[in-house]
């Protein structure tokens, strides 16, 4: 429980700096502006030293299973020449340099690209089963049902529907009603 309360609180505290650095591009004041500037900052120190970290973890990790010739090793060899072969090229002809626009242009921005068609079809297909279980799942518990009717009759005074659309609204609740109180469930629409 006290692990879940310092999540929040952490949670809680990423979301705040995140919603005033958003500010800070749309409130051009000065002290929001220098409180903006220190946390992108702080946020690209963090992301620094989290690549870091990641690229010491997936070196050892690789290179564990290269010197330990487990399964899939050659493919880890791979992993740790490209890496040091890329970076060779890069501090020694600089970022921008050709060597390093090559490497850019010809391996890692088609596999981006491909990843990214990957994650577009993934979620597409993910949301077409996601569609498909609302047809074919249960109807949703009578408290679903009885929520949202308070909630149209606390909207009612505050949103002023035209007269047709709320008729048909209260109308469509109360056969739903009476449905679901003959057969026990929830009809679908």
């Amino acid at each position: 429980m006290r692990l879940l309360r310092l999540s929040a609180i952490w949670a809680a505290l990423a979301l705040g700096v995140g919603l005033f650095v958003l500010l800070g591009y749309f409130v051009d004041l000065g002290f929001i502006q220098n409180f903006r500037l220190t946390f992108l900052r702080w946020a690209v120190l963090l992301a620094a030293a989290a690549l870091v970290v990641g690229l010491v973890n997936l070196l050892a990790v690789h290179w564990r299973k290269v010197s330990l010739t487990e399964e899939g090793w050659i493919y880890s060899g791979v992993l740790i020449l490209s890496f040091t072969v890329t970076l060779v090229l890069a501090l020694v002809f600089r970022p921008d340099g050709q060597a390093a626009l090559f490497i850019f242009n010809t391996f890692q921005l088609p596999l981006e690209s491909s990843l990214m068609a990957v994650l577009a079809v993934s979620l597409l297909v993910a949301g077409f089963r996601l569609e498909l279980r609302r047809f074919t799942s249960p109807p949703p518990p009578d408290g679903l049902f009885v929520s949202g009717r308070l909630l149209l009759g606390h909207l009612r005074h505050h949103i002023a529907f035209e007269e047709g659309v709320l008729k048909q609204v209260e109308d469509t609740n109360a056969t739903s009603a009476a449905e679901g109180a003959e057969t026990g469930t929830a009809p679908r629409n």
